[in-house]
């Protein structure tokens, strides 16, 4: 899933730059006894249910998966905790009709999805009951990707994009940062921000879980499969709700199973000399109705209409599952594999999904925190101007950004303002205080002058550090948006992902694997930078090749040359080597490596 209609996006940062590993890619575990479902939690007087799993290679490892996003917090100029959230609302000439106004905003917030400590003691504790053991360990479920969805409060869908840079969080306890251009959404969603409980913000989720040895395999006719799911909308509903969340009273593994089946677009195939029962498929089903779902289903698209927010959204269950009739079925499928053969018979790494849902907003605060963080602009009022300063992600390897901002009139009057964004304090301060925005007195150098007004230029200079280095980048924005006295935010840097977790690494199969080491080296622009990855040891096990991202700037034309390093020593060219990377959504670049990418 997907937010924000039209979103300013929003990591700065570029240029030269070190590679920074996200947290070390566990694996939960396929096998179902290894699951525990509807963990009452109570957080803040309200009941929520969490799911717990073990770790697939570590008993004592346990994840929890996380049910809904939170505001995060900063520590203020007095020591006590601010709400990463703030919101300029303003009210200008409607483009259509000059004689009305519209509402909109722009609103720049950070949010997380790990639970408070309370919170997970008591998922602890419902572990340690069940298992009768008090000796596990219980962290966030490492996430491999996520995106996240915002929705106005009777439902209707206002935007939708990635955080920060163009990807989800790495791990639930890392910010997600978002500054969302609101354009003519109404004071309906401007004042649920401010004024109530929030508004619905959804966050698709994407984790790895291995697969438990079973004795057989599923023949998949792919075709077959996407005229079903266009042809039967009911269908594709309870299969998107049942990949998301796994069977309830409306939706089981055995009534999708026996419609796939006898309209002949999956074949379960038992192997010689291996038994099996009708319920160890049905273990199965929920991951492989979201392999198909992620196949067949624009699963970037968000639906244009969910249910009416309900007080806490408590259920994600209840409230997302009508949004599934909005995913459209791709128009096209890769040739082939048209038929395909999944293999139940080894254990594998698969991708699995979820959805976390909560309200986003600052009604709960008190009067004056929620007045510091939401300024209010009158149409035609440019006695001040507001700067937007950009969302950070904070697992790019940044240690700081300083960004210096001039507010020109000529080459004699100006205004200038710096804002600092360091790592340890994971939050822009300007003044030294928390800050999002920067704002100008006008007056002093514009005299409310119409004329003087159009004429400003914001001429902005990021200075970014990571790795040790530093890398300049400017920026100039001519004058104001209309005639809302308000600068968004801009992007000015591109991140690339490398993931190689799905290649034949020699450590976790002796017998197929055959990859020591993945040697990379990327050109992009004047800059080179180079890195080795490979399977690492943690805690005396092996454990997957961190996934890497580095910054480049912004538009930057990215060459490849990557040598797959086997364990005889050889060295294998990648076949897309010397061609560009393909920029995806947002401007980012994505290098994931499959097996059949191996000459």
């Amino acid at each position: 899933m997907r937010i924000f209609g039209s979103f300013a996006v929003v990591v700065v940062a570029l240029g030269v730059v070190s590679f920074s590993a996200t947290s070390h890619a566990q694996v939960a575990s396929g096998v179902p006894g290894d699951q525990i479902d509807d963990i009452p939690v109570t957080i803040g007087g309200v009941k929520e249910l969490f799911t717990a799993v073990r770790d697939a290679g570590d008993a004592n490892q346990w994840y929890y998966i996380p049910d809904k996003p939170r505001v995060s917090e900063s520590q203020g100029a007095d020591g006590k905790a601010e709400p990463d959230f703030t919101l300029v609302r303003y009210q200008m000439r409607d483009p259509q009709d000059p004689t009305k106004e519209v509402a909109g905003g722009v609103l720049v917030f950070s949010a997380r999805l790990a639970v408070p400590a309370d919170a997970h003691t008591q998922i602890v504790d419902a572990i340690a009951k069940k298992t009768n053991n008090k000796t596990f360990r219980l962290g966030p479920m490492p996430i491999k990707s996520s995106r996240v969805h915002m929705y106005a409060p009777d439902g209707k869908f206002v935007t939708s994009a990635a955080q920060g840079e163009g990807v989800g969080p790495a791990y639930s306890a890392q910010k997600m940062t978002f500054s969302v251009n609101l354009t003519q959404v109404g004071t309906q969603v401007l004042d649920a921000m401010s004024d109530s409980a929030g508004i619905p913000l959804y966050v698709d989720m994407t984790y790895r879980r291995l697969t438990p040895k079973m004795g057989f395999k599923i023949k998949v006719n792919w075709e077959s499969l996407q005229k079903h799911y266009s042809n039967d909308k009911q269908f594709r509903a309870q299969a998107s709700y049942y990949g998301l969340f796994g069977g309830s009273a409306d939706v089981k593994a055995s009534t999708i199973r026996d419609t796939l089946e006898k309209g002949g677009h999956i074949k379960v195939e038992s192997v010689t000399g291996e038994q099996f029962k009708p319920e160890d498929v049905e273990r199965v089903m929920q991951s492989f109705i979201s392999r198909i779902n992620q196949t067949i289903l624009e699963m970037n698209k968000p639906p244009e209409k969910i249910e009416a927010a309900k007080s806490g959204l408590a259920d994600a269950k209840g409230t997302f599952v009508s949004a599934q009739f909005g995913y459209a079925v791709k128009k096209q499928l890769n040739v082939s594999r048209l038929n395909e053969t999944i293999d139940y018979t080894t254990r594998a790494i698969e991708e699995a999904q979820t959805v976390a849902s909560g309200l986003i907003g600052i009604g709960s605060y008190a009067k004056e925190i929620k007045e510091r963080h939401i300024v209010n602009i009158k149409p035609g009022q440019f006695s001040t101007a507001y700067f937007a300063l950009p969302a950070v992600g904070d697992d790019l390897g940044i240690n700081q950004i300083s960004l210096e901002v001039n507010c020109r009139l000529d080459d004699q009057k100006k205004l200038p303002a710096t804002a600092i964004w360091t790592k340890e304090r994971g939050a822009w301060h300007w003044k030294g205080v928390p800050a999002q925005f920067i704002w100008f007195p006008l007056q002093s150098i514009t005299g409310d002058d119409p004329e003087k007004i159009k004429k400003l230029k914001f001429e902005s200079v990021y200075t970014i550090v990571t790795g040790g280095q530093s890398f300049v980048r400017r920026h100039t924005h001519e004058g104001f948006n209309g005639d809302i006295a308000l600068i968004p935010a801009v992007a000015v840097a591109n991140a690339i992902t490398m993931d190689t977790s799905r290649l034949p690494w020699a450590v976790f199969d002796q017998q197929q694997g055959k990859i020591e080491e993945v040697d990379i080296v990327l050109k992009a622009g004047d800059r080179t930078f180079s890195q080795k990855i490979a399977p690492i040891r943690v805690d005396g096990k092996w454990v997957d090749a961190p996934i890497k991202k580095l910054l480049v700037e912004r538009g930057a034309t990215v060459i490849p040359t990557v040598q797959f390093r086997l364990t005889s020593g050889e060295k294998r060219p990648w076949k897309d080597n010397g061609n560009p990377i393909s920029a995806g959504e947002e401007g980012n670049y994505d290098l994931r490596f499959f097996p059949s990418d191996v000459p």
